[in-house]
């Protein structure tokens, strides 16, 4: 259930260009098996974080309340008290409890990121509070060991909740944004460069042939010695006197 590539992964984003990558554009798409299990694991993770932290939140008022009687003769255990229990359940597993909810139920269906994006920037609020709340239960520590140090544990495990469910919900939001760009801005192929230099004259071969032609060789002409009569080029005797040649 605890992934830790997750919490590398987290650390790995890059934040400055979150919103240009993840803002939801309207388009729908389902979400991913890996983005579901992320926000599903997460959910989980964050429902037993509750249940540690209530238990430590009820532990250390009923402490505080046992040391206010013990100390000052008052009590703080009113009727009241199981009303106080209720609501602190409900406060604190509501958000969990609805992500997972939902996350069941759209996980076969195409849908927007906007409840992605919503989440993903709540629970990083959250999780900033959740840092600042170590202050409180380290304080605790001195009313009750305990109870400090379960308090502690469900803000760490709540931390570990908070990274799956964002990182699930920031892959899927970064996911449709992708396949909304794909749609709407396809990628023209590029033609290729003409090149405007000017071509050399001396770069450009003038010849078809590698050498240059070769003049036909011009026929000698022969004439008879003795006559005067033109004769072929391979005659050997005048046609016309018989004169050997």
């Amino acid at each position: 259930m605890f992934d830790f590539d997750n919490i590398k992964k987290f650390f790995k984003y890059d934040w400055h260009n979150m919103i240009d990558t993840t803002v939801p554009k309207g388009n729908k798409t389902k979400i991913s098996e890996e983005s579901y299990k992320d926000i599903q694991n997460g959910a989980i993770v964050k429902i037993i974080a509750a249940c540690v932290s209530l238990a430590a939140t009820v532990g250390i008022s009923m402490s505080i309340a046992s040391l206010a009687s013990s100390w000052l003769g008052i009590n703080l255990f009113g009727i009241n008290a199981d009303v106080d229990i209720s609501f602190s359940i409900f406060s604190f597993a509501t958000l969990p409890i609805a992500i997972l909810l939902y996350n069941v139920l759209m996980r076969e269906k195409e849908q927007n990121s906007y409840p992605h994006f919503v989440v993903g920037i709540v629970l990083l609020i959250q999780s900033l509070y959740t840092l600042f709340s170590f202050i409180t239960w380290i304080a605790s520590f001195f009313i009750s060991p305990l109870f400090g140090f379960l308090g502690i544990l469900g803000l760490i495990i709540d931390l570990f909740g908070n990274i799956h469910v964002i990182v699930g919900c920031v892959d899927f939001c970064q996911a449709n944004r992708s396949a909304y760009e794909a749609a709407n801005n396809p990628v023209k192929e590029e033609e290729p460069a003409i090149s405007t230099k000017p071509i050399k004259t001396d770069e450009v071969s003038l010849h078809t042939d590698s050498e240059p032609k070769k003049r036909g060789r011009k026929k000698s002409v022969k004439f008879c010695t003795n006559c005067g009569m033109q004769l072929p080029e391979n005659a050997k005797f005048c046609g016309n006197c018989g004169t050997k040649i």
